[in-house]
């Protein structure tokens, strides 16, 4: 009996001194998957394309495309962003200066409009033969000499209300063609913008392939440090004094067009230069 005793105070006294074991925490493994999953769906890659403008792309973990502008402010790269924010205020001033050109032409359409004569009424003979009364004259040449100079005067009045309602076309047409003109001219100007957008939307026409390889690179080195994952972060200066910039060739032969409007007298046009 004191030997069991004594075996169970022994047992006590070695549970009571035993030092406690750290108790399993799930929690870091989580944050750990989360942040890998998080890397998976925000890290970028360069993937070759097939049947396109361009010969590759930029896409994130999700198999969405990045852009020029986008890649250009998070990779970031300073230059490509400061010539990129030149070329869209560029765009910008082209659009906004297409734009004020139709609306110019547009208020233009109200000067030949508002010089239409709307008093004019087509002479009548009969009324010019009613002022000629043979009652009134003595003799048969009086009479036919007064009606001619009636005629006369019929002729003079109808030539100039033709003249007249000629005029009133030409300033119709004018003034729907400066109209007509400008609206066009305004329906353009967001394509300035959006062909500025669709030269540059792929980073292949922005950057060479080595340095968007470098920028996606730092990118995914940036999100690895923020997500606390393994992975040194570099410096972009020392990407610029190892590759320099390097300019996609493509920019030299990008399609760009301006459209500038053509007044000349009786024509109102577009002028496209490539």
């Amino acid at each position: 009996m004191l030997l069991i005793l004594s075996s169970l105070a022994l047992a006590q006294e070695a549970v009571i001194d035993q030092p406690e074991l750290p108790v399993a925490s799930w929690g870091e493994p989580v944050v750990a998957d989360q942040a890998l999953a998080e890397y998976e769906r925000r890290r970028l890659e360069l993937v070759a394309v097939k049947r396109q403008a361009v010969d590759w792309v930029i896409q994130d973990g999700a198999g969405n495309p990045v852009d020029s502008f986008w890649l250009s402010r998070n990779a970031p790269d300073v230059q490509a962003a400061a010539m990129l924010q030149k070329e869209q205020r560029q765009a910008r001033i082209i659009g906004w200066s297409t734009a004020g050109t139709g609306a110019l032409l547009v208020g233009l359409a109200a000067v030949p409009i508002l010089r239409i004569e709307h008093d004019l009424k087509q002479p009548a003979w009969r009324t010019y033969e009613d002022r000629v009364d043979r009652n009134n004259y003595s003799s048969e040449a009086e009479y036919l000499a007064a009606l001619e100079d009636t005629q006369a005067q019929y002729t003079l009045d109808l030539g100039k209300y033709n003249t007249a309602e000629s005029k009133n076309a030409d300033r119709r047409w004018m003034g729907l063609a400066l109209a007509g003109g400008g609206v066009m001219t305004m329906a353009v100007a967001p394509y300035a913008m959006q062909g500025f957008v669709a030269s540059r939307e792929q980073p292949a026409r922005t950057w060479s392939r080595a340095r968007a390889e470098a920028l996606v690179e730092e990118h995914n080195r940036r999100l690895r440090a923020e997500l606390g994952l393994p992975g040194g972060e570099i410096r972009l200066d020392q990407l610029d004094e190892e590759q320099g910039w390097e300019e996609a060739q493509v920019l030299e032969t990008a399609p760009r067009f301006l459209l500038s409007p053509a007044l000349a007298p009786n024509y109102v046009g577009l002028t496209v230069r490539f």
